[in-house]
């Protein structure tokens, strides 16, 4: 009895892992596409939109795996790593990305490039990203989009 117990189990257990890791497709970092946003906002400078993206990007990226690169005022270009973590079954992944913000008058624009690299936050080894993963990754892009509108849209305060 207790022996059929623990095959029933096993077989369980099995059947779970095999069911988990038929549903998780693994997506490599070259088949993830750019995300890209262009946000209007009425009756502000290329200047103004330019401090208030780089003020953005200072307070959103507090992690020092998310650098800003570069920050060209006249060009109204800012630049810099994007790193975020999604769950991934039992662990995370890490997942660094190319960030760009261009400003001009009344626009800004917001990318962020294909994966540089997806490592596991357990053992920093280079992995593919299942689709869960994937979807996560997707609504954390689009939720720094909303957070950079609604940073563009915020009235300055008078102190």
């Amino acid at each position: 009895m207790k022996m059929k117990k623990s095959v029933l189990y096993l077989l369980l257990i099995v059947f779970a892992i095999v069911t988990l890791c038929t549903s998780c497709a693994t997506i490599y970092k070259d088949d993830i596409s750019s995300f890209s946003q262009i946000i209007t906002v009425e009756n502000k400078t290329k200047d103004e939109l330019f401090v208030s993206a780089a003020s953005w990007f200072v307070d959103s990226f507090k992690d020092s795996k998310s650098v800003l690169e570069i920050s060209d005022k006249q060009s109204g270009l800012l630049k810099g790593k994007y790193t975020t973590e999604v769950a991934q079954g039992l662990t995370s992944m890490i997942i660094e990305s190319i960030i760009t913000v261009e400003t001009k008058d009344g626009k800004v624009r917001l990318t962020i490039s294909n994966p540089t690299s997806i490592k596991d936050s357990y053992d920093y080894s280079s992995s593919p990203l299942t689709e869960n993963a994937l979807n996560l990754y997707e609504a954390d892009r689009i939720a720094t989009a909303l957070s950079l509108e609604q940073a563009l849209n915020s009235k300055p305060t008078n102190w």
